[in-house]
This record gives C-alpha cells, sequence and structure tokens, in this order.
C-alpha cells in the first residue's frame, strides 16, 4: 500500500509510537505494518525528505499521502528540516496540529503551513525565526503575527506587542467572527484577512 514508506520514519497508533526502518526498499515492511495500524501522525527528518528527493518515495509520496490523508491529523517537522516543499503539506486535508522544530526557518516554507482544518501551530522555542502563543504562530519577537490556524473558529484577540499582521496571516479563516488588534498595531500587510467570511467585526487601532 506504501511502496514510499521511507517516507515515514514514525507512525502512531492509539498513543503508541511504531517504529520503521527508513529504507528505499521499504515497500517490504510497509505492506505488512499498514494493515494493522492507524496512521495519525507523520514525522518528517532531513533523512525523510532527503529520501524522497533522490529516492524512489519522491515519485510515490503523493499516491500514498492520497490515501491516507484524511486520518493524519499531526506532522512533527524535526529539528535538522530547514525548507519544506509545499507539496508536502497541502495534501493532508485533515491536519489538525503542526510541530515545527528548531530549523525550519525559511520564509516560503513558513508560508506554505496551511490547512483547512489546522487548529494549532506548535514552535521549538530554539526556533530562532519565529515562535508560538496559544497555537498561533508569530515571529521570534512577537512583533509579527505570521499565521493563524485556519479551523480555528470564534474571536480572537491579537496580543499586546504585535505590530504587524502578516499578508496571509488569516486567510481563508472561515470559522473566525471578529478580531481585535492592540493599540500597538502599526501595519496590515496586504491579504491580511482575505476570504473571511464568517467576520463580522475587526477592531483597528487608529493610524492603521
Amino acid at each position: 500500500m506504501f511502496p514510499a514508506c521511507a517516507l515515514f520514519e514514525s507512525l502512531q497508533q492509539r498513543g503508541h509510537q511504531v517504529s520503521m526502518i527508513t529504507d528505499t526498499r521499504g515497500d517490504r515492511f510497509c505492506s505488512d505494518i499498514s494493515k494493522k495500524i492507524v496512521i495519525k501522525t507523520i514525522r518528517f527528518s532531513l533523512l525523510s525528505l532527503l529520501m524522497m528527493f533522490c529516492g524512489t518515495a519522491f515519485a510515490d509520496y503523493e499516491n500514498d499521502i492520497d490515501a491516507i490523508s484524511d486520518r493524519i491529523k499531526t506532522v512533527i517537522i524535526e529539528d535538522g528540516v530547514e525548507d519544506l516543499p509545499s507539496w508536502v503539506i497541502s495534501p493532508l486535508r485533515s491536519l489538525k496540529r503542526i510541530e515545527l522544530g528548531r530549523d525550519l526557518t525559511d520564509e516560503n516554507s513558513l508560508f506554505c503551513l496551511y490547512g483547512a482544518a489546522l487548529e494549532w501551530i506548535e514552535v521549538s522555542p530554539e526556533n530562532t525565526t519565529c515562535s508560538s502563543i496559544d497555537g498561533v504562530m508569530f515571529s521570534k519577537d512577537k512583533k509579527v503575527l505570521l499565521r493563524f490556524p485556519a479551523a480555528r473558529a470564534g474571536s480572537y484577540e491579537v496580543p499586546d506587542g504585535v505590530e504587524i499582521i502578516a499578508s496571509s496571516a488569516f486567510s481563508e479563516c472561515f470559522g473566525v467572527t471578529e478580531i481585535t488588534l492592540p493599540g500597538s498595531v502599526k501595519k496590515l500587510d496586504e491579504g491580511s484577512f482575505y476570504i473571511c467570511p464568517s467576520l463580522c467585526r475587526i477592531t483597528i487601532p487608529e493610524g492603521v
């Protein structure tokens, strides 16, 4: 079922982790194991991503991930991963949580951390580019709000000290109804609130 098995370094079922051998011959291992577990978590390491580009895993990723994408709820990006192609995350339609490691600092990769079902983004305290507060992604100095999880609903109060709402920060957040910006906000980048059909009220400080 998973000829690109080298991609999956760890799988999770009901809180128990099942380790797998990272090997380009991985289809031999996956064909048996995939019948016994329900995959809920994918863990990306530098090694697994390199194998996707250099081995058979790259060619088979799209087909394999489509078969299980509705079951994957969490992606863990380990320390050592500095760049993550957009096509790694985009097929995961039911993804609810992303955990970023220390080294993912590439601006384009951070921009692609989007999912319609995403509820939480957790960033390693050791990451030098970004951070997180209550599941929302900010710049390291917490002056720029970078990404609000698209599936979060209801009202949200941006923390005091934030100065910029980045482009697409609230893009396609269909459930957000009210946003309050603190007096510290000085700039709204283009497309900050692109396609927010449920947004009924937004409080913007003077001078913005």
